[in-house]
């Protein structure tokens, strides 16, 4: 065997291993951030918050007017100038969770309409959001989105009209 293929042989290996390293880092830290982590994100008011086993911890910064859901685990919290959101696993029925946001969020001044037990439409002042709870693996999942109503088309009334004529 003469030095050039030698040579050639000996960095096909060199990358082989790389390569094999490469994963076997790439799927320990996914591993580790998905399982084992708790991640903040933005010093300066932007914030995700994931946690560790799944649970995130809500931030300090979240909008109080927003009701979080009790006996829930917490997938994650996000908020920020573009809106605030959360995800939520709970064991509770579709109807307790909506009879819970129905009687919860006028208190903290939201405007309720309540689309069917699976979704909520909700405003409040310059902010408009909605509510989905989805039946995964025998749990219930919150999904709760608010946005600044500016983010949205102009004739967002009437496609939420338009949505709720056909749920009915």
């Amino acid at each position: 065997m003469d030095t050039n293929s030698q040579q050639g042989n000996s960095k096909f290996w060199i990358i082989v291993v790389v390569v094999i390293a490469v994963l076997l880092i790439g799927s320990g830290a996914y591993y580790w951030f998905s399982y084992r982590s708790k991640v903040t994100i933005g010093p300066d008011g932007n914030t995700m918050s994931v946690g560790e086993n799944g649970t995130a911890v809500k931030p300090a910064n979240f909008p109080k007017n927003i009701p979080v859901y009790p006996d829930a685990t917490y997938d994650s919290f996000t908020t920020g100038p573009d809106g605030s959101s959360y995800g939520a696993n709970t064991a509770d029925s579709a109807e307790k969770i909506t009879a819970w946001f129905n009687e919860q969020l006028p208190k903290n001044g939201w405007t309720v309409q309540i689309m069917n037990p699976n979704l909520i439409s909700i405003s409040a002042g310059d902010q408009v959001g909605n509510i989905n709870v989805s039946t995964i693996e025998g749990k219930n999942k919150i999904t709760f989105s608010v946005v600044p109503k500016s983010s949205l088309p102009e004739n967002y009334d009437q496609i939420i009209e338009e949505q709720k004529d056909l749920l009915e």
